[in-house]
């Protein structure tokens, strides 16, 4: 562990050492899938508090789960920096709320400043109004902006929840995990994956990385890292030259890289267009240089006869075949200049048959590989699975 950095993933099965937690022990336990979890038997408040002298351009990252719908009552409050241990005579810190009066419960960033606590910034209203899970991730840079950013899957892509800006200059000591609660909720309270480090700041503006063509009045665009949403759904800041814009621009919310474009016209087919992109920052408000990218929109075809053939089949894998999965597979190739659609098209043998689901495509000269999807292909780059496929020396149409 660097030098001033805090890092605890509960992993050992313990909170006493490396680092050392203090406070209300008594009541907190590392649970068997190694999370500390407050465990007392009666309603009250607890703290437990570790060393952390960070506060200047600083990350924090921790993982939190409340099992139950928060409250004034019911509530955890994170210090991210303090300068006492005593939740109650705090003069100087700074912390997340998680929990309030009312039904708009908003995770929340407070500073204290000589005993009187301020709000630094709040996010949606309601977020967390009912049981939760959530990463967490809070950053402030060196002029002092402050970052809250929320990831509630755990793939590790955190989105901007709340920002502002607070100049905090005290001695930080101390890291706390603050909860109060009823007694139904004394074993509800759950944290793991705390993590205090150096804030490197992104200088980096974004880049396009790809933009894909899905049909003939849409493109994927995806950028080198994650897109403001205000940003990347402003539709003058995309532009099909000479002076095309989209009708809309969407934000991908499982992958804030990419943006959905939407245009009204057409695209025309087998002719290389330009897609120019500008003004798109990323969370840290770095403004992209303004860049383009060319893109071609091949019309689908409907296959003719003979325009795809079986160009190998496997059907026996017993004994299995070296470096390769032990399943069945077709795989097929287009003998066209063509894209071909293959959308509702039915590969049959025997008396099986499979239908080909929407937007199965396979490129002029180029194949597709028809598997079991607990198959696995490193290998193959264009693949559709099906639940069942086994072809036992039957025929194929």
């Amino acid at each position: 562990m660097v030098l001033g950095q805090l890092i605890d993933d509960f992993s050992d099965g313990d909170f006493s050492a490396q680092p050392t937690w203090l406070g209300d022990v008594e009541k907190y336990k590392v649970n068997d899938d190694y999370q500390l979890q407050l465990f007392d038997n009666q309603a009250g408040e607890s703290v437990l508090y570790t060393t952390q002298e960070k506060l200047s351009k600083t990350e924090w990252k921790f993982w939190v789960r409340l099992k139950f719908s928060p409250s004034a009552n019911n509530q955890a409050r994170i210090y991210l920096a303090a300068d006492g241990n005593d939740v109650a005579s705090i003069e100087n810190g700074v912390f997340v709320q998680l929990g309030e009066s009312g039904s708009n419960d908003a995770v929340t960033l407070y500073k204290v400043v000589n005993g009187i606590e301020s709000e630094i910034c709040r996010g949606t209203e309601g977020l967390i109004n009912s049981s939760f899970s959530l990463h967490l991730k809070i950053c402030v840079s060196a002029e002092n902006i402050w970052q809250v950013f929320l990831d509630s899957t755990g793939n590790g892509i955190y989105q901007l929840e709340a920002q502002g800006e607070a100049a905090l200059n005290f001695p930080s000591r101390y890291f706390l995990i603050y909860n109060k609660y009823t007694v139904s909720n004394s074993s509800k309270f759950y944290f793991d994956d705390v993590e205090v480090v150096d804030f490197n700041e992104d200088n980096i503006a974004p880049l396009i990385d790809s933009v894909e063509v899905l049909n003939e009045k849409q493109l994927m665009v995806q950028f080198s890292e994650i897109v403001s949403q205000t940003t990347a759904e402003t539709i003058n800041n995309y532009t099909v030259l000479p002076n095309r814009h989209p009708q809309q621009a969407q934000r991908v919310d499982a992958m804030p890289n990419q943006v959905l474009l939407t245009f009204e016209a057409h695209f025309e087919n087998q002719v290389e267009h330009t897609l120019a992109v500008k003004n798109v920052t990323d969370m840290y408000e770095n403004v992209m240089v303004p860049d383009s990218v060319t893109f071609v929109y091949q019309q689908p075809f409907t296959p003719d006869l003979y325009d795809v053939v079986i160009h190998e089949v496997m059907v026996d894998v017993n004994p299995e075949p070296q470096g390769l999965p032990a399943y069945d597979y077709v795989e097929l190739f287009n003998r066209t200049d063509k894209l071909l659609d293959l959308s509702g098209c039915k590969l049959k043998w025997g008396t099986q048959e499979k239908v080909f689901p929407e937007n199965t495509y396979i490129q002029p000269h180029d194949f597709l590989l028809v598997a079991h999807q607990s198959a696995q292909y490193e290998q193959a780059e264009n693949i559709v699975s099906f639940s069942e496929l086994s072809l036992n020396n039957e025929a194929l149409l």
